[in-house]
């Protein structure tokens, strides 16, 4: 079985720049990172004794005996152009951009000559939908599809290639949603599930990824990375009640989640 191990990142900031790239709401703040400690992590992955950080397309060629890693960077902040681009063109990392359709160009994300740009380099610039609904899964079908091909064709037309993977908004995740994903292209689906399994075959792959919030240190991000089994289990764990939680509460927990994160920002 193919195994991987992806992180998550989203926003990165200095001093006290933090409301000026992606989403601002209080639960979009808790996942973003200061660039000194982005930083920091990033010179211990690559000295890391047999971590490879590698992109997805090479899941599947990848030798087993190494801790493949996967960096990925969700909504398409300013950030990810005028930080994240330089911090891993200097130590020489490749990674995944998931860009929101309808944001790119706005005040506060990347526009349309910054994504050329990071495409030519030869990082990957995927979708994470069109208008980052807050639940995709309870938009009905044509919807669904309508994230997917309206987000796909808005990087389409600037990169004028074909777009391939994408990940969740918000993590929500359901049957439908990878399924009208795979109707309309995409070949890697990325969620939030914490998971270093790679489920699917030549048609498809889904990959879990690692979440990184701005409370994580340096040394977890480092333990994690090396696949330290207790690490493990504790993000799973706490990933799995958080899984209940919205499963069950719905649109009631989203509204309690922004209140908390808001009330501790």
């Amino acid at each position: 079985m193919t195994k991987v191990l992806a992180l998550c990142y989203h926003d990165i900031y200095s001093n006290n720049d933090i409301l000026l790239s992606g989403f601002n709401e209080g639960g979009s703040n808790l996942y973003k990172i200061k660039d000194y400690d982005f930083e920091a992590q990033l010179k211990s992955l690559i000295s890391t004794k047999d971590i490879e950080i590698i992109l997805v397309n090479q899941v599947r060629d990848s030798k087993s005996n190494n801790k493949n890693i996967l960096l990925t960077f969700d909504d398409g902040g300013i950030t990810s152009y005028t930080k994240i681009f330089p911090l891993l063109e200097k130590y020489g990392i490749k990674g995944h951009f998931f860009i929101v359709g309808n944001k790119i160009g706005k005040k506060g994300f990347v526009d349309a000559n910054q994504l050329r740009e990071i495409r030519s380099y030869g990082h990957i610039i995927g979708t994470h939908s069109f208008s980052h609904p807050d639940n995709i899964t309870l938009l009905s079908s044509m919807d669904i599809k309508n994230e997917w091909k309206n987000g796909v064709k808005a990087i389409e037309d600037i990169l004028g290639e074909k777009i391939t993977t994408c990940s969740l908004p918000n993590g929500f995740n359901s049957k439908i949603v990878r399924e009208k994903a795979f109707q309309e292209g995409l070949l890697y689906l990325f969620t939030s599930q914490p998971t270093l399994k790679v489920r699917g075959d030549n048609s498809f792959y889904i990959i879990g990824r690692y979440p990184v919030q701005a409370h994580h240190k340096n040394k977890y991000i480092a333990s994690l990375s090396k696949r330290n089994f207790p690490t493990l289990i504790k993000h799973n764990i706490l990933w799995s009640i958080k899984s209940v939680l919205r499963s069950l509460g719905g649109d009631t927990y989203l509204l309690f989640r922004k209140k908390i994160l808001s009330r501790r920002k």
